[in-house]
């Protein structure tokens, strides 16, 4: 009951938010195309999945609300909460973001059970000045938003699906025509469509390396890397407090060949099975670009010379730790955050 009020709460917020606008009684055509994407195509017990949603539509949306389902017997909901994050223009326009997590039957389409389904239901409204609206508008399917589920301990070998239902009351979508004229705010008759996905979870009899229950530490298996370290510093036994050998496997640890030669970015955990070597997964701090396990100002330094063309800056993980909006491209940009977060005035996403 509590969620469902919270919910209702912050719809209400929202109406609020645009009721000091005229608005449009017309409503215009649009579509709109939600695609679900994990962070990796192996996950094992007790695994964060980090939960990417893409968007790609034809008309400025200003608000939207939209549910996002997931088998209840496969995933919950972490600990410290789902971590909703903004990204693209969602983030650039962003006025506010919320995310509501309830099992409230009401909120379900009638073809799907509360009880064998969880429901984050994501909610943005876009930034309002006196001279103009914010919006979302790409021709081409981009990141827009993330959260994390966790893997069940109960969960080996069970594959589960994260999608959004065809149907709901809980979708919203509005609008406008001309972004730099708050009147013109309408609704929109959207055309929906929509790429879920299903999970199989490793039934815990290969060996490999996963993480601890209750850990947020999520480990890349396509790229071979091991990120979301919590804080700005790290050590061999924040490592070995994380993530653990999976089956017959064991592990052991590498210093970086950064700088530094400390267990920061570029630092190996080791996967051995009977002596032989399986895999290296790399620690990833995004803005640690010497390897010494902390971010601080002489990474800062370090990249803004990089990004003037006046140094050279180490390849490989390096470069990734340097690429802190995981464009593909380190530039002025990313710099700039760098400095900013260690200055304290911004915090550096570490789950890209």
């Amino acid at each position: 009951m509590k969620t469902s009020k919270r919910i209702l709460a912050v719809v209400l917020t929202v109406v609020l938010a645009f009721s000091v606008f005229a608005v449009s009684a017309f409503a215009v055509d649009g579509s709109m195309t939600y695609t679900v994407v994990a962070d990796s195509t192996n996950y094992a017990t007790g695994d964060t999945v980090t939960v990417n949603i893409y968007l790609k539509n034809d008309y400025n949306a200003t608000c939207l609300r939209f549910p996002v389902l997931y088998s209840a017997d496969v995933f919950e909901v972490p600990t410290t909460g789902v971590r909703l994050t903004a990204y693209d223009d969602c983030l650039t326009y962003k006025g506010s973001l919320e995310a509501n997590t309830s099992n409230d039957a009401s909120l379900y389409p009638e073809e799907y059970d509360s009880s064998a389904y969880g429901c984050v239901l994501v909610q943005w409204t876009a930034s309002v000045t006196s001279t103009n609206i914010g919006c979302f508008n790409s021709a081409e399917s981009v990141k827009c938003f993330s959260f994390q589920l966790k893997v069940k301990s109960t969960a080996g070998g069970a594959t589960g699906s994260i999608f959004i239902p065809s149907e709901s009351t809980l979708f919203y979508n509005q609008a406008v025509t001309d972004v730099t004229d708050a009147t013109t705010i309408c609704r929109i008759n959207t055309t929906l469509n929509f790429e879920g996905l299903d999970v199989e979870i490793d039934a815990g009899g290969s060996d490999g390396i996963t993480t601890y229950a209750g850990s947020q530490v999520i480990i890349d298996y396509n790229n071979k890397t091991i990120k979301n370290w919590a804080g700005l510093t790290m050590s061999l036994a924040t490592i070995k407090a994380n993530v653990q050998p999976l089956g017959n496997a064991t592990l052991t640890y590498a210093v970086s060949s950064g700088t530094a030669g400390t267990y920061g970015t570029g630092a190996k955990v080791r996967v051995w099975l009977d002596g032989a070597l399986l895999d290296d997964y790399y620690i990833l701090i995004y803005g640690d670009i010497d390897g010494d396990g902390t971010v601080a100002a002489n990474d800062s330094s370090a990249l803004t010379k990089v990004t003037a063309g006046l140094a050279d800056l180490e390849t490989g993980i390096f470069t990734t730790a340097a690429d802190l909006d995981a464009s593909g491209d380190v530039n002025a940009a990313d710099s700039s955050n760098l400095v900013k977060a260690v200055a304290g005035l911004t915090d550096i996403d570490q789950t890209v």
